[in-house]
């Protein structure tokens, strides 16, 4: 499972608005030990935003952490291609 930390920017009705910086730390997967040089979710640039239904009732400013399945990325870009 990769994961990666987020920062609420928003909050609208029963979503909210995550902001994650253009690279993410490293996740034991592979040699690099600085930073990710991949990205989860794609990230290669500046930071990104995602809207995500707010199940923990976090709140604006609040630091939270994404995780992403194996294989789920891989998935849904293969889904679109489709």
């Amino acid at each position: 499972m990769s994961q990666c930390d987020a920062v609420v920017v928003e909050i609208s009705g029963r979503d909210a608005w995550v902001e994650v910086s253009g690279r993410a730390s490293t996740c034991g997967s592979c040699k690099t030990t600085d930073a990710c040089q991949e990205g989860l979710l794609g990230l290669k640039a500046g930071p990104r935003r995602y809207r995500l239904e707010n199940r923990i009732g976090a709140s604006v400013g609040d630091h939270v952490q994404l995780a992403v399945a194996e294989g789920t990325v891989w998935r849904a870009a293969l889904a679109s291609y489709v």
